[in-house]
């Protein structure tokens, strides 16, 4: 009787316990599932820190590295052209007051009105393109005073067009390159726009090879003093071509910034710096001369500007 009345209380004691075990065994599988739906919790600031620190960095596109190289370029001032190893240097852009200057003699008319221009920021080459160069893009040497060190001469205004044609090719288009403008040369020869007769200072035997010292002939290109930034045979050994159409009154039609002179007639073209045969005044940073485009001599040479 007593065990009976043991049995009974036991099998209350299940049927009581058994709803509330079921109702705690669904609750649990209810907060399971919300679990495994809700999003996970935000990581904390210093998590993320953390987790910046282990990742490695991103692949960068083709723009930043373009902006990268660029930047790294203009940092350490010389870049080299691949085809033919030009060096070139960087020129800071600026402000300068273009002709012939107080600080000068025997002004030509055409080296006035004596006014500011504005450049920006280029690259030029640090020497005049030299006959082994020449060779490497176009493989003949039309130069009268043969040596690979020396400038290249004997070529036209349109015979450097060619050139540049064809290292434009052989470079795959990847750089811009064309003759400098008369701003150009003339901010870089007078080493940024200061005021000097000659290209580095007013000792003309110093930075130039003119007739005075030349004996009748061009020289390996680097032999004289640099200017201020670093650039060779800018006053004397050749006669350098620019982009610019000669006119005597260009610089009354001046544009402030950037200017190139493209009006009037083609024909002739913007000379600069004299040449191994030209007396010192003619090596003076404002000397001009017009020559036609496709006029050679052995005076006549070229440097170039890649553009940024």
């Amino acid at each position: 009787m007593l065990e009976r009345a043991h049995r009974y209380k036991h099998s209350r004691l299940r049927l009581v316990l058994l709803p509330s075990l079921l109702f705690v065994v669904a609750l649990a599988g209810v907060a399971w599932a919300y679990e495994e739906q809700s999003p996970p919790a935000a990581p904390s600031a210093k998590a993320i820190h953390l987790a910046a620190k282990k990742q490695p960095p991103a692949e960068q596109g083709p723009a930043h590295k373009a902006r990268t190289e660029a930047a790294a370029e203009t940092k350490h001032d010389v870049w080299h052209e691949p085809t033919t190893g030009m060096e070139f240097v960087w020129v800071e852009p600026g402000c300068y007051d273009m002709g012939c200057g107080p600080w000068s003699y025997n002004c030509g008319r055409d080296e006035s009105p004596f006014h500011e221009v504005c450049v920006s920021g280029y690259w030029i080459s640090r020497f005049p393109v030299t006959q082994a160069q020449w060779m490497k893009v176009m493989a003949d040497n039309p130069s009268k005073h043969k040596d690979p060190a020396n400038p290249v001469e004997n070529v036209s205004w349109n015979d450097v067009h060619d050139f540049l044609d064809r290292l434009a090719t052989q470079d795959q288009f990847k750089f811009r390159f064309r003759l400098p403008s008369e701003a150009q040369w003339e901010y870089a020869c007078r080493s940024g726009g200061k005021p000097e007769n000659f290209s580095g200072g007013n000792d003309v035997g110093q930075v130039a090879w003119f007739k005075g010292n030349s004996a009748g002939m061009s020289h390996p290109v680097g032999e004289k003093a640099a200017n201020g930034l670093g650039l060779h045979d800018m006053s004397g050994n050749v006669w350098e071509w620019t982009e610019d159409n000669y006119d005597r009154n260009a610089y009354s039609r001046h544009e402030h910034q950037d200017p190139v002179y493209y009006e009037g007639s083609a024909v002739r073209k913007t000379t600069r710096g004299g040449s191994f045969n030209s007396d010192a005044n003619d090596v003076r940073c404002s000397t001009r001369d017009g020559v036609q485009a496709r006029r050679s001599n052995e005076e006549l040479g070229f440097r170039l500007v890649r553009l940024p």
